[in-house]
């Protein structure tokens, strides 16, 4: 069990564990950004770590929270951020049915959209382990939600029985190596600091192996019907 903890990773950005998922703070030019917000009930223990640590009163600076997808260790504390905060809440039109969360707060994606955060952060689509999974991407930094997570310092993929469609989920995985990236964020286990997408592409190859294991099997099952 990972006791609740706040580290930097980089300037401007903090890595929260502890909690379920990984969620990731960024401090922005205009205020402070959220990737994915963790498992339920823990939205006032988030404010205090941060009050406590940073000197950050989140109701005060909080700009948005990008949900990379509607799991629960990644969205339970989202209605607290829409009740208690001006955020505004970004998720993909495809899992935004999963939240309770006013009309007026959502901002609803299709991938392609760029945000302003350290820059520009660009929505990536990388569906499978949801329909609506995201990665994001922003100043040399990969945030993959659960389509990448990371298992002994290496980029592995989600458990297959974690995930909607795990043939597309290995095809989200693969297609992440188009994109260049120095620090990998995995929405499990520890980042992944220098050479990321080397990395990456690395254990991509892996999982073209695995992609072919698993059409062979269908081609199988679909013989036997």
């Amino acid at each position: 069990m990972i006791l609740m903890s706040l580290h930097p990773i980089v300037a401007n950005v903090w890595i929260l564990r502890g909690l379920g998922a990984n969620i990731y703070i960024i401090e922005g030019d205009e205020g402070l950004w959220f990737i994915d917000v963790g498992s339920p009930g823990n939205y006032f223990r988030i404010c205090d770590l941060l009050e406590r640590d940073l000197g950050i009163a989140i109701e005060d600076v909080i700009q948005g929270v990008i949900l990379t997808h509607a799991h629960p260790d990644h969205i339970g504390n989202v209605s607290d951020f829409a009740i208690e905060t001006d955020a505004k809440i970004y998720i993909h039109k495809k899992d935004a049915t999963f939240l309770d969360v006013p009309k007026r707060k959502l901002v609803l994606l299709s991938g392609g959209e760029e945000i302003k955060v350290l820059g520009t952060a660009k929505i990536i689509h990388s569906p499978g382990h949801t329909p609506g999974s995201c990665a994001v991407l922003m100043k040399r930094i990969l945030f993959s939600g659960d389509t990448i997570v990371v298992r002994n310092n290496k980029p592995v993929l989600p458990k297959r029985e974690f995930c909607t469609d795990f043939r597309q989920t290995i095809l989200s995985a693969i297609s992440l190596t188009e994109y260049r990236y120095n620090v990998l964020c995995p929405g499990h286990g520890s980042p992944i600091l220098e050479n990321a997408d080397k990395e990456v592409k690395l254990a991509s190859e892996e999982w073209k192996k695995i992609l072919e294991y698993v059409d062979n099997n269908s081609i199988r099952k679909e013989s036997i019907l």
